[in-house]
Parts: C-alpha cells; structure tokens; sequence
C-alpha cells in the first residue's frame, strides 16, 4: 500500500487548459484532480460557462489510473509536479512517461 507519511500527492504546476471551468489564468483551482487511463487525460475537465474551484487552491493528483506511466505508483502520482497542457480538445498531462 502507498505510505501517505513518506509522499505527498502531486500538484498541478501548470494547466494550459483555459477551456477548463477550473482554470484561472493558467492555475487549476481544483481541489483535486483524477488523471484517467489508458491514456493521460484529465479526467476533471470540465468545459462550462460557469467558473469553479477555489482561488487559492493547491491542487493534486488524488488518482492515477494510467497504468504505463512511470510516476504512477499503485494508482498515485509521484512525480513532483504534472502539467497539463490543452490538445485536440483534451485536457492531457504531459508529465507523462512510459
């Protein structure tokens, strides 16, 4: 099992995701997010008219569900810090790595 005491949950460094309700000037305002599987997309994405989150939020990755990435330990992001970048209407981590 994952040891919470010995790593902490990565946190979103950057997120070019502006079609996002939760981005804010390139911060995502999350309390958290879920990164999806097989592939690495953001799975808090959300594309509405209305904007959320909470302004000063540090936000981390709660799941990893991307099985082949190298971060990912037991369903948990490792890696120190994930961006998220904007690409064919996807919300995808570019932190990824086989």
């Amino acid at each position: 099992m994952f040891n919470a005491k010995s790593k902490s949950h990565s946190q979103i460094i950057e997120c070019e995701a502006n079609e996002c309700s939760f981005n804010q000037k390139g911060r995502c305002r999350a309390l958290g997010i879920n990164v999806g599987g097989p592939e690495p997309l953001c799975d808090t994405f959300i594309n509405e008219d209305l904007k959320g989150g909470i302004l000063n939020a540090a936000t981390k990755v709660g799941a990893c569900k991307v099985k082949s990435c190298v971060h990912n330990r037991l369903l948990q992001c490792t890696a120190p810090g994930i961006r998220v970048i904007f690409e064919n209407n996807r919300a995808l981590c570019v932190t990824y790595q086989l």
